[in-house]
């Protein structure tokens, strides 16, 4: 009985853990299914709705392909492998030149505490002339373009005053679902610009449920009188920090919480949290395992409070 017990507290651990995931897609899109070569997950589907070079929009691309032109700047970027869910500006060429394509995932069933996470660049990297790109996020309750129930975001790459610039690094993103509990829905990105201004999406590391990764912890049962953002500990840290955050009560239509990491050059590299939550007090966790060492900064939005505080990474 007494060598039982170890073997029963470890699957009791095992059981609670497993539970709290709640995975509906996850994919680095290195070893999933597809549909054909230079192709899409099974289940998703897109749609180019410019009709202008159907070839060359979205897909799971490696990144020894070169779409045409330039070898080392039209092939697809992967974040931490070989393949991603690419498109660049040549799906716009001919006719209109205008970039104007979709792709869906399958249908997902959502339940509270869902979020969808991924990593994402976008915009022109150093060594490569600067184009400013941009991505919408939707949620819709089919895969065509005329069902759109809510757009999540519209995302940009880097700019000054409307000049783009080549500074753009790997961002990741993340937007809570529990807004759409109880429906099923598709989430879609859209790339839509003239193509002129185009240069590529590539999209990788992608989540979809109810992950740990998602790490907003409510700590007490207090309301706080007025926002606060503390300084994050442990402040050096490697690779992991936490970060606590306050929220009153607060009246308005905004009432959602950003907090997002930038590093030294202003550029922004992490959203930790983006959506409505309760008035509390909260904490979040950053793993920075892929970033170099050096100083960032984290910033705390809501409305018209801003707040902003420097932590070091050291490794």
């Amino acid at each position: 009985m007494r060598k039982l017990l170890p073997i029963l507290f470890g699957v009791i651990l095992f059981s609670q853990y497993s539970s709290s995931q709640r995975i509906l897609f996850q994919s680095d899109f290195e070893n999933i299914t597809f549909q054909n070569n230079d192709s899409l997950p099974s289940g998703w589907r897109k749609l180019d709705v410019d009709q202008n070079n159907p070839s060359q929009g979205w897909a799971v691309r490696d990144t020894i392909q070169v779409m045409g032109g330039n070898p080392n700047i039209n092939r697809p970027r992967a974040h931490n492998s070989r393949k991603s869910l690419h498109i660049c500006w040549l799906a716009g060429t001919g006719g209109n030149k205008l970039n104007d394509d979709w792709v869906w995932t399958d249908s997902l069933r959502i339940q509270t505490g869902d979020s969808l996470i991924w990593w994402m660049l976008i915009g022109s990297t150093p060594g490569i002339a600067p184009y400013l790109d941009s991505v919408q996020v939707w949620v819709n309750s089919a895969q065509t373009p005329n069902s759109t129930i809510t757009k999540l975001a519209t995302l940009k790459s880097n700019d000054s005053a409307g000049i783009p610039l080549n500074n753009n690094v790997w961002t990741q993103h993340k937007y809570n679902l529990s807004s759409f509990a109880g429906q099923r829905i598709y989430i879609a990105f859209r790339y839509y610009l003239p193509v002129q201004n185009a240069l590529w999406c590539n999209i990788d590391d992608m989540f979809i449920g109810n992950h740990s990764a998602i790490g907003i912890t409510p700590i007490g049962n207090k309301v706080p009188k007025e926002f606060s953002l503390s300084q994050n500990y442990p402040n050096p840290f490697n690779p992991t920090t936490k970060i606590q955050f306050s929220i009153p009560v607060r009246t308005g239509r905004d009432l959602s919480i950003q907090i997002k990491v930038f590093d030294v050059l202003g550029r922004e590299v992490a959203t930790l949290v983006n959506e409505q939550l309760n008035p509390g007090t909260y904490e979040t966790d950053w793993s920075a395992d892929k970033f170099a060492s050096g100083v960032y900064y984290y910033k705390l939005v809501s409305g018209t409070f801003s707040d902003t505080r420097k932590m070091i990474l050291i490794k």
